[in-house]
């Protein structure tokens, strides 16, 4: 379709690269901090300290209003057939006991071995209300329009801008 090639083309000339070392602090940090927050094994998924994050106060003032963000490459988003995702949290940097709206009760490691770090296996979570998780999700087209170009901006808010900030 010549129109969602001339549209992609256009948004591509204004993408703004999140995940490269823009988020970092440090350079142990840099490029491998998106991809690793993704995964949850970074110091900014268990760290409280809010210098770790401080450069995602920086890119939303900066630029998150004003550029396309490109969608950073992770195997748990380069295969998304469903044009959708959900970031999950058991707690957050402004709440510690986040609001309970989701329960997870079973984790096939196979599906996300790279993530999890084993080949095969699962996880059942029992039925406690000891245990809340909270997940927001977002969708986005494939047909090259603006919901497609602006699915980096969503994982932006969704993923890093609202987990740090309460979404403010």
């Amino acid at each position: 379709n010549q129109i969602k090639k001339i549209c992609t083309s256009a948004y591509k000339l204004d993408q703004y690269d999140f995940a490269d070392n823009t988020l970092a602090i440090d350079e142990a940090l840099e490029r491998q901090l998106v991809k690793e927050y993704i995964d949850g094994g970074t110091v900014m998924n268990y760290e409280a300290e809010s210098n770790s994050a401080v450069m995602i106060g920086k890119v939303k003032d900066n630029f998150s209003t004003t550029r396309h963000f490109s969608m950073p490459k992770h195997h748990a988003l380069d295969n998304c057939e469903m044009d959708a995702a959900m970031c999950c949290f058991v707690a957050s940097r402004t709440d510690p006991d986040p609001a309970d709206n989701s329960d997870v009760c079973y984790v096939d490691m196979k599906a996300s071995r790279y993530t999890a770090h084993v080949r095969d296996g699962w996880s059942i979570y029992g039925d406690s209300s000891d245990d809340s998780v909270y997940c927001e999700g977002f969708a986005w087209g494939n047909d090259g329009g603006i919901a497609s170009a602006l699915k980096g901006n969503a994982l932006f808010k969704v993923g890093f801008t609202d987990n740090f900030s309460g979404g403010k």
